[in-house]
């Protein structure tokens, strides 16, 4: 997402599912500020590798990224986006970080 195309003051991201990494528990996003002469707003980068117990519900995964602006904020969704029937899958190494230009408010919360 680049600064030129949002007129804001704030970032609010939401990490809006749950994956098992051994527990159940929500995913874990690493965050870092970009440089301050970045023309990026923000940049998401992952790498995702799971397994399943006894090899059932194999499919593909990825993250699922939406926003949209209320006011003066980019609401920001990030989803794991997975299609299995109903079985979450178990993950065994990942990384997800989330860069952001530090000249704006943000926030995350978990839904």
């Amino acid at each position: 997402m680049l600064i030129q195309e949002h007129d804001i003051t704030t970032i609010n991201l939401f990490n809006t599912k749950y994956i098992y990494l051994n527990e159940s528990r929500n995913l874990t996003i690493n965050f870092d500020t970009l440089p301050v002469s970045s023309e990026k707003l923000l940049y998401i980068e992952w790498d995702l590798d799971y397994i399943h117990a006894m090899g059932i519900g194999i499919g593909g995964l990825n993250l699922k990224i939406s926003s949209n602006r209320v006011s003066d904020t980019l609401m920001v969704y990030v989803e794991l986006d997975f299609v299995l029937d109903r079985i979450l899958p178990t993950f065994n190494d990942y990384n997800v970080t989330v860069n952001y230009h530090p000249n704006y408010i943000f926030n995350q919360f978990l839904i």
